[in-house]
């Protein structure tokens, strides 16, 4: 699914970790992006702590984002958005 843009569709506010997994098209493409040796790393940023994201990665994701033309703000990545 490599190039392909995905919407985000959610019921409530969506956590950052959500957000950004599924703005980079998944645990494998992003975790592969940042050079983060297993997936599942990535997969837990969704479940531990209310979703979301290590703050030694977020710079990397951000500059990922502008990179890809991913729309991504620090904002998303700290708080994530409401739906």
């Amino acid at each position: 699914m490599a190039g392909k843009k995905r919407d985000v569709v959610a019921l409530g506010p969506i956590t950052p970790a959500a957000l950004v997994i599924a703005l980079f098209g998944g645990t494998y493409p992003l975790a592969r992006d940042l050079n983060i040796v297993s997936h599942s790393t990535v997969a837990r940023w969704q479940k531990n702590k209310g979703g979301l994201i290590p703050a030694h990665q977020m710079p990397a994701i951000l500059t990922l984002a502008r990179k890809k033309g991913i729309k991504l703000t620090e904002r998303d990545v700290i708080y994530g958005r409401p739906n």
